[in-house]
């Protein structure tokens, strides 16, 4: 099997990967690739721990930045996926006292959005 490696026009890695059987070779189609810790943590997280816990490892591991880069990927994406449904508004940048805590609140709040109209497999594979 051989692998390319590039990067689409938003920015995301891509991965196209060849194959061959019997002399005959396939192509497996392009999968968008997101690198990002805080969206892997959150994709493998989320339906396996309480939304509470979640939280609370989300506010206490990660700084604001991680967050904040995270919830404009994962913006970016949604909006990248063209989906019918339309998302609650969640504020691009957010500033002051408790930020991490609203950070968080926006993520979470993407993600319940998309658990709840079953769009959770649209996303691109989340890496470490």
């Amino acid at each position: 099997m051989t692998r390319r490696h590039g990067t689409s026009a938003n920015g995301q890695l891509a991965v196209a990967c060849m194959y061959a059987v019997n002399g005959v070779r396939f192509k497996m189609a392009d999968a968008p690739l997101v690198l990002n810790d805080v969206l892997c943590f959150m994709v493998n997280k989320y339906v396996k721990i309480h939304v509470r816990q979640l939280k609370n490892v989300l506010v206490d591991f990660y700084t604001a930045e991680l967050l904040s880069e995270a919830k404009e990927c994962l913006l970016r994406d949604v909006e990248a996926l063209n989906l019918t449904i339309k998302l609650p508004h969640v504020p691009r940048r957010r500033d002051g006292e408790g930020r991490i805590t609203r950070e968080v609140d926006d993520l979470i709040s993407i993600f319940n959005h998309l658990d709840e109209q079953k769009c959770m497999s649209s996303l691109p594979t989340c890496l470490c």
